[in-house]
């Protein structure tokens, strides 16, 4: 038979799990576009063979927050706009 072990309290396994092992637990600051992660890892022949595509990327994310206020605004004037 299996010989009977106290039993520990929680503030133990919390102690152990925040003192011995390196691990951290953060929210991410902003969400990372995986087209933009893809850019950054590329080498620098790549990133030139791909220059025009990284532009129009960069362009189209500028673009992105003032379509959307424009949708909003349009919504509001227009009850037949759906946002």
């Amino acid at each position: 038979m299996e010989e009977e072990r106290p039993y520990r309290k929680q503030h133990m396994y919390e102690s152990v799990f925040n003192t011995e092992y390196n691990i951290s637990f953060q929210r991410s600051k902003k969400d990372q576009c995986s087209r933009c992660e893809s850019f950054k890892n590329l080498n620098e022949k790549d990133k030139l063979e791909h220059k025009e595509l990284i532009d129009i990327h960069q362009l189209q994310k500028q673009l992105s927050p003032n379509g959307k206020e424009l949708d909003i605004y349009m919504a509001s004037e227009n009850n037949t706009q759906v946002v």
